[in-house]
């Protein structure tokens, strides 16, 4: 059965030296552009009620910068940028005052397979993760995921595995020489299946659906270098 799903897909880079904490996840915040006037730095879950004015980055892992607190609980605009030690500048047309941050990895774990779910669409709203199993999530249901995986894993609209399920898998093209191997990601700001959106309340690792979905890029980068990629979410 043909699945449709709205995704968009970015690898992360090889871990390489930078000046943050050994396998943390963690941003630098600077005020102005080209990481000119540093703020401070924002490590592991993230931080809410932020409203400082940032103009640009220098993190490692994956980061969601929202324009309105409570992570774009009610509509603003998003940006996302990946990468390990990779700098950027939030572009002119994104509000510079960011109303909340948060990682899509609470810490940098290659070669672990990782799952974070959304309670609302494009990834906002409250949120859930973890590299085990999830017979029922702590935000009761989501409607949007991101994995961090090698691996597919099986998400159900019921909790403990039930009702409907959706195989969701990351980008499968892995680079398995480099040392360690790069982790993939996929995306997937909505779930939806037949083209029908839906809403889920469980996950296990692993493929126990008929309906597979394969990631596929569906926006276009602001930017992109060896270290990362970034643009908005739309």
């Amino acid at each position: 059965m043909k699945s449709l799903l709205v995704i968009f897909l970015l690898t992360l880079a090889t871990p390489k030296a930078s000046g943050f904490l050994d396998g943390s996840t963690e941003t630098k915040l600077f005020s102005e552009h080209q990481q000119e006037d540093w703020l401070f730095n924002v490590i592991g879950d993230g931080r809410n009620h932020l409203l400082d004015f940032v103009k640009s980055v220098d993190q490692r892992g994956i980061w969601f910068y929202y324009e309105k607190e409570n992570f774009n609980e009610t509509p603003g605009k998003m940006y996302l940028i990946s990468g390990d030690s990779v700098t950027a500048d939030l572009p002119a047309d994104f509000p510079h005052i960011i109303g909340s941050l948060r990682p899509a990895q609470q810490f940098l774990a290659f070669g672990q397979d990782i799952i974070n779910v959304y309670e609302k669409g494009t990834f906002t709203g409250k949120s859930d993760y973890s590299k085990e199993d999830l017979p029922k999530f702590k935000i009761g249901e989501a409607a949007s995921l991101v994995i961090t995986s090698y691996n597919p894993w099986t998400v159900y609209t019921g909790e403990y595995y039930t009702g409907d399920s959706l195989c969701v898998t990351p980008y499968t093209d892995l680079n398995l020489t480099s040392n360690p191997p790069v982790p993939m990601v996929g995306y997937y700001p909505y779930i939806s299946k037949m083209g029908v959106p839906m809403t889920i309340k469980s996950a296990r690792h692993g493929c126990y659906s008929d309906d597979v979905v394969q990631p596929a890029p569906v926006i276009k980068l602001d930017g992109r270098t060896e270290a990362g990629g970034w643009g908005p979410i739309v």
